[in-house]
């Protein structure tokens, strides 16, 4: 048995018989922790735990071998989300990448570039704007992480760019739809593929989107404005790539496209 201590993300609570709860941690260098916080649901008791997912941490805890659950010592806030403060679209925001969080990462896996996007999350003062394309971020980075890159610099038929460059700097993006080929990773064109299915159909701008994410690099821009159309079509089309290449399904992810096309609907009223 050792004892530990280290910053966490609270990523989800359980409720657990009459007054406990199952809370799941994401660590840098242990991936996903369990913790059975006895009592935690005693509002006004010294053994209350009132933290909400999302809130970042510090807990100093032990391991025992052949247990799955971790046994807290002491926890202590760095930082808390003000999850009151939300609008219906930020929270369902949250809740997604939350459980999006919780999918991918595993006991005793460390988790260091999950656990980066999400100091990345905490950092910034998103708002209602900027909160649909911050997830698409997350998704393109996770997606970029786990080795399942998108080649969008060309169809990879007729290998026409998708965008150039000009000597002086100006980006200018190929007038052309593609098919986002999920098994390759990679994109066809509308001259070279006739039949292109809705759900995985990457039009120009969504190619605009992608550029700006690779040159956001590490951290993300909170000032970008894309219209909320065009990321929920990126959205979609990640979120379906993730859930297929890691078998896994995201229950979040139906609500937040419908709150999102709810938005775009009223918008254009």
């Amino acid at each position: 048995m050792k004892t530990v201590k280290e910053n966490v993300f609270l990523i989800s609570s359980t409720p657990y018989r009459d007054s406990d709860i199952i809370s799941n941690f994401l660590s840098e260098h242990f991936g996903r922790l369990s913790a059975i916080i006895y009592g935690g649901r005693k509002i006004g008791k010294s053994s209350s735990f009132t933290f909400n997912p999302g809130d970042y941490l510090e807990i100093e805890f032990t391991i025992q071998e052949s247990k799955d659950f971790i046994k807290i010592l002491n926890t202590s806030a760095i930082k808390l989300i003000d999850i009151h403060a939300f609008t219906y679209k930020q929270f369902l925001s949250h809740t997604y990448i939350l459980e999006l969080v919780s999918k991918l990462t595993k006991p005793g896996n460390p988790s260091p570039e999950i656990y980066n996007l999400m100091l990345e999350k905490i950092s910034l003062e998103l708002t209602p704007e900027s909160a649909l394309v911050f997830i698409g971020w997350i998704l393109w980075n996770i997606v970029n992480q786990g080795g399942y890159q998108i080649d969008f610099s060309c169809c990879s038929q007729c290998s026409i760019e998708t965008w150039r460059a000009s000597n002086t700097g100006d980006i200018s993006y190929r007038k052309a739809t593609y098919q986002f080929i999920e098994k390759r990773g990679n994109l066809e064109c509308n001259n070279c593929q006739k039949n292109l299915a809705p759900d995985t159909s990457v039009s120009s701008s969504m190619i605009k989107v992608f550029w700006l994410y690779e040159r956001m690099n590490t951290h993300f821009d909170p000032h970008q404005r894309i219209p909320d159309p065009v990321m929920q079509s990126v959205i979609f089309l990640l979120n379906k790539y993730i859930c297929l290449t890691f078998e896994m399904t995201i229950k979040t992810f139906p609500l937040l496209s419908n709150s999102i096309d709810t938005a775009i609907k009223k918008g254009n009223k």
